[in-house]
């Protein structure tokens, strides 16, 4: 030790103006490591250096649809390619309407009774308290292929496409984005088919008052983005969207009234929607839809183009949802539409398996009655998420 000490000693003299061995640290800049953030639920970390909380979750969704027909096809519209009006000759899939002799159409050697798809969704929100309430960044991709021909009005989607399924920008009580409509319905039902619900994603700019439960929400919404072609919208005035949700004890309630000004003139639509129980318990909810020369409010869909008032629509949905063990789950869901000139029946019954939170395979057989064409089915999803998937 006396050895050892002396050493030491020794090599202190050396050092220039006697410094101590402690003076030779290099100084290190501190880490910031990411934290957990639990001001805004589970799944959101501080962004290091910052205040703000970021959550990121998504999911992996594969479906197998099997009909009773063939309901998948590579539609060709024969007329507007013969007659040369197509805008491309060597694709007229993308074009379904204003064919010259009609809507004729004649199908190429493809066609089968099933189809299957792939979903893929990322989704970043972000979140940072403020004097004025909170700032929130939100995104959402989605990546997917083929998709249901019979209950989607995508029948056109025939390749792989990544789009910006979602995004806004909230400061308080302002929220501005392309979103679901304050008008449609909080919750489409407990089955993968059978609803038949207004959900439309719109551009929007929204102002909102939040008091304990409830929630009161004003916006203005694209009109375009209701209906399947802007000319049977005058571009006046957005759509007017004014709604009310709500929980009490185990019930959520939603009210909503919609105004939009068509060429057509004016149309509205009311809808109420309540969801009663939760978690384990057996679930129910109950949707009622009525519109005035708006389709679209009640889930069905406007015409385009030079058309008369449509008149007075409604639909009804009622899904339920029982859970057998902490696991397995029993669902069923119908809805009706009806109006002047068409009727719609939609059912399902399945099973869902949860073996754990994040993993999900669902069986559902489904049915359809659109103004008499019935369809039979049966719908096979499999899907695995990860942090905040919604």
């Amino acid at each position: 030790m006396r050895l050892r000490t002396l050493l030491l000693a020794g090599a202190a003299g050396f050092i220039p103006g006697g410094a101590l061995a402690a003076d030779l640290v290099v100084a290190v800049e501190p880490i910031d490591y990411a934290g957990v953030c639990d001001a805004y639920g589970t799944g959101y970390m501080f962004i290091p250096g910052t205040q703000t909380c970021l959550s990121l979750g998504g999911y992996l969704q594969f479906d197998v649809w099997l009909y009773d027909s063939d309901q998948v096809n590579d539609y060709f519209n024969l007329p507007k390619y013969l007659s040369g009006e197509s805008t491309n000759p060597s694709n007229p899939l993308g074009d379904l309407t204003g064919a010259v002799a009609g809507y004729v159409y004649e199908t190429d050697d493809y066609a089968a009774p099933w189809t299957y798809s792939e979903e893929i969704k990322l989704i970043f929100d972000a979140k940072t308290a403020s004097d004025i309430g909170v700032i929130e960044t939100y995104a959402r991709f989605v990546i997917e292929s083929d998709v249901d021909f019979t209950n989607t009005n995508h029948a056109a989607a025939l390749a792989r496409t990544v789009n910006l399924d979602r995004a806004f920008a909230a400061i308080g009580p302002i929220f501005t984005g392309s979103y679901d409509s304050i008008f449609a319905f909080q919750n489409a039902g407990y089955s993968l088919d059978g609803a038949i619900n207004a959900d439309p994603i719109v551009d929007q700019f929204q102002i909102n008052h939040t008091r304990g439960p409830w929630k009161v929400a004003f916006a203005l919404e694209d009109p375009r983005d209701w209906f399947w072609a802007a000319s049977n919208a005058t571009g006046d005035y957005p759509n007017l969207a004014l709604a009310v949700t709500g929980t009490w004890k185990d019930a959520f309630v939603q009210a909503a009234l919609g105004v939009t000004d068509r060429t057509t003139g004016a149309g509205w639509g009311a809808q109420v929607s309540t969801t009663l129980g939760s978690g384990i318990k057996p679930q129910l909810q109950i949707n009622l839809a009525y519109a005035e020369n708006a389709p679209a409010y009640v889930g069905g869909f406007n015409c385009s183009g030079t058309c008369a008032n449509e008149g007075a629509w409604w639909s009804a949905m009622l899904s339920g949802q029982v859970n057998l063990t902490k696991t397995l789950s029993l669902n069923t869901t119908g809805s009706y539409m009806d109006g002047p000139s068409a009727y719609e029946w939609q059912a399902a019954v399945g099973a869902g398996w949860a073996p754990t939170s994040v993993a999900l395979l669902s069986v559902e057989a489904l049915y359809v009655d659109k103004a008499g064409d019935d369809t039979l089915g049966l719908h096979t999803q499999f899907k695995t998420s990860f942090g905040n998937d919604d």
